[in-house]
């Protein structure tokens, strides 16, 4: 009777996205797996600039151990020439997961080949490179995108940040803090230069600045 109610209160207003998440509680509770999943992909025609639904049927098909049609569904929704690659970068991370790094890394050199802003992929190209023992090459790499004479924005304080980590693995902690001093000259406010820091400063017995940042 409860979703009799619900199904009446969406025919009503069919834009309510709120009314679609009580009716996919009430399919959990009767266990109905199919309708549950032919509601996730009604709700992503009916919301498709919302990407939280489209990661609501990844987990759908993980928790029902369909890993190839999550992939299949996140190869359909994910493009990797979108403005904005979030999706393509978590469908990046889910290959990963359930293929491997080769897997990964076939679909991040697609993205820098057709993104038209490509530094978030190349910058992950070198983290591969450098998590594979290619360590020299995989600095380089990210100098070369810093050394791009234009204001990279967000995407040049993500590589910074990164690059920090490499250096700071490699031993060069004077370089390694250079970078996230520069990161937080650029913007206050970048929580995982916030986060470094606060870690060097714990190390340094300089606790309040820690608390601080």
């Amino acid at each position: 009777k409860a979703l009799e109610r619900m199904d009446a209160l969406i025919a009503s207003d069919p834009t309510r996205r709120e009314s679609y998440d009580q009716r996919l509680q009430l399919l959990a509770r009767m266990e109905d797996a199919p309708a549950i999943e032919a509601q996730l992909r009604e709700m992503v025609t009916l919301f498709p600039d919302d990407d939280e639904i489209k990661y609501m049927v990844v987990r759908y098909y993980i928790a029902q151990n369909q890993t190839s049609d999550a992939e299949a569904f996140l190869r359909d929704v994910a493009d990797p020439a979108d403005d904005d690659p979030t999706l393509f970068v978590a469908f990046i991370g889910f290959l990963s997961d359930t293929k491997g790094a080769a897997a990964a890394r076939v679909e991040i050199e697609r993205a820098v080949a057709l993104n038209p802003n490509p530094i978030r992929f190349q910058a992950l190209l070198a983290l591969m490179d450098f998590q594979e023992g290619k360590r020299d090459e995989a600095v380089a790499a990210l100098e070369a995108i810093l050394a791009i004479p234009e204001d990279l924005g967000e995407d040049g304080q993500n590589v910074k940040i990164i690059l920090s980590r490499m250096q700071e693995t490699m031993g060069n902690t004077v370089g390694a803090r250079r970078l996230i001093e520069e990161v937080l000259a650029e913007n206050p406010r970048q929580v995982d230069a916030l986060k470094m820091q606060a870690t060097w400063q714990i190390q340094s017995d300089d606790t309040d600045a820690a608390i601080a940042n």
